[in-house]
């Protein structure tokens, strides 16, 4: 089952990065005209619209704003692995 949900994130995700290209280039022909609004554009490539105006000003996703957070420092990765060993 997991597989499948990772198969819908990707392309979900995909289909996120071509919508939010396709806004910023209707931007910049015509910013009033109507096939440039979010709405539109979130329509036509089926997202989320407020995802893709999050994402089109610049926010990361969910997997990409917390990265940082999961990397261990090296003495983090040490004592782990010390932990793990003794638990064993």
């Amino acid at each position: 089952m997991s597989h499948a949900k990772d198969s819908e994130r990707t392309e979900t995700e995909v289909r996120l990065q071509q919508a939010i290209a396709e806004y910023k280039k209707r931007q910049k022909k015509d910013p009033k005209d109507s096939k440039s609004s979010i709405r539109r554009v979130a329509k036509d490539f089926n997202v989320p619209r407020q995802t893709l105006r999050r994402h089109s000003n610049g926010r990361a996703g969910r997997n990409q704003a917390h990265e940082s957070l999961m990397h261990l420092t090296i003495n983090e990765e040490k004592e782990l692995v010390h932990w793990i060993i003794t638990l064993t």
